[in-house]
């Protein structure tokens, strides 16, 4: 798919056939791991022979459990994270899906965001029939719960990982360096791209970094960077590779610049230094790849 993708956007020039060239499976997708596991699984083949097997994102899930099973549907801000979805289409990728032998029984219908009703809870979760209005998923929910409803706003979500997000308007971004292009939300007379860069490493870090014994306490953060100097020592943030603009799945953690005097604390600083490092690579990447004002002013 790589290589038609480059083909076809040499000579077309179309951003589609770009995200062709550099789609990649992320280890955060589950559609992979979801083929494997019904290949493996005989209860799930009999149960896809059977049509009883479905999939869906979370808010699929929970609009299944509020109208006990009634209702199998998912909107474009959880759907285009998936890898399964065409954001250039704004609709299922059945090119990939074909390509790949996905099963697409299993997916649920397609809605919007909001400004219509997207389900109805079961009278026996709420004692009456209470209608579900609005549907979004993770860093689009927080784009727009953060006001960044125009062209060039950004967000910054940090938990276990850090993500950032950039309007893009009414066009998804093609991405060289791993700007993953994503549908923020999607209304029935509007709707709004983002560009998404990720580092799956930085709440991660800080538990990890407790549990080895670097500190033991989080509110002793401010006091220990506050008080010991900074030396040379690195560190390379990669429990799960490095994400954008590296793209490197195989990187591994490393603590660069090691000396016989260098203390846990030491360590630490350079952990957390390796997080506002990862942070503003990513965005870098966001303004070089960019051909638009983006707003200084991170939501």
């Amino acid at each position: 798919m790589n290589i038609f993708g480059s083909v076809a956007h040499f000579f077309t020039r179309i951003q589609r056939f770009k995200a062709f060239r550099m789609f990649q499976f992320l280890g955060g997708f589950v559609t992979h791991r979801l083929m494997v596991t019904i290949q493996e699984n005989a209860e799930m083949q009999n149960l896809l022979t059977s049509d009883k097997l479905m999939y869906g994102c979370l808010d699929t899930w929970l609009i299944h459990k509020l109208t006990k099973g009634a209702v199998h549907v998912t909107e474009p801000s959880n759907s285009s994270t998936t890898g399964l979805y065409d954001p250039y289409m704004m609709n299922w990728g059945h090119m990939l899906l074909r390509i790949i032998s996905f099963p697409v029984s299993l997916l649920p219908k397609l809605t919007f965001s909001a400004g219509v009703p997207l389900a109805t809870c079961h009278n026996e979760i709420f004692g009456f029939p209470l209608k579900i209005g609005s549907m979004a998923g993770d860093q689009q929910a927080a784009l727009f719960g953060s006001g960044g409803w125009h062209k060039g706003d950004v967000n910054i979500c940090i938990g276990t990982g850090a993500f950032l997000d950039l309007n893009t308007g009414q066009h998804p971004i093609a991405s060289l360096n791993g700007l993953y292009p994503v549908l923020a939300w999607r209304f029935p007379h509007h709707y709004n791209f983002a560009a998404e860069g990720s580092s799956f490493e930085t709440g991660s870090l800080v538990k990890w970094a407790q549990s080895i014994g670097l500190f033991d306490d989080i509110a002793q953060l401010p006091n220990i960077t506050s008080k010991v100097s900074r030396t040379d020592l690195c560190f390379v943030p990669a429990f799960s590779g490095l994400q954008t603009p590296i793209n490197d799945t195989t990187a591994c953690c490393a603590f660069l610049g090691l000396r016989p005097n260098t203390t846990k604390e030491h360590m630490l600083i350079a952990l957390l230094d390796s997080i506002a490092f990862r942070i503003y690579q990513i965005w870098n990447t966001l303004t070089d790849e960019i051909d638009f004002e983006v707003n200084n002013v991170i939501k």
